[in-house]
């Protein structure tokens, strides 16, 4: 069953951001971009998807002012396509924009 959960350690950010990330060259295919996510997500709220302790996917929220978020990166490893994951952190997502923002 996939679990879904804020995550709040910056060393786990980022490695759950790494090991999605590189499964999706299709996506991600250039490193410096790659790289970016990866160091950016370390300061941005981020919610985990998991398949017992294995990272299925992530998405990360910013915000562009104090009353507009955005959906900075949303991923979900290949394998796990198509089985509602991507639809599940979104709506985590926006719930937890909507108590801070007026926009997304």
């Amino acid at each position: 069953m996939i679990q879904v959960t804020e995550i709040t350690n910056r060393g786990q950010k980022s490695a759950l951001a790494t090991a999605v990330l590189v499964d999706l060259p299709e996506w991600f295919g250039i490193p410096e971009s790659t790289k970016a996510y990866i160091e950016a997500v370390k300061n941005l709220q981020v919610w985990g998807a998991y398949d017992g302790d294995q990272p299925v996917g992530f998405i990360s929220l910013s915000y562009s002012s104090e009353d507009c978020a955005e959906i900075d990166c949303l991923a979900v490893k290949k394998c796990y396509h198509r089985l509602g994951i991507g639809s599940r952190l979104l709506g985590v997502l926006e719930n937890a924009a909507r108590q801070k923002a007026s926009y997304l």
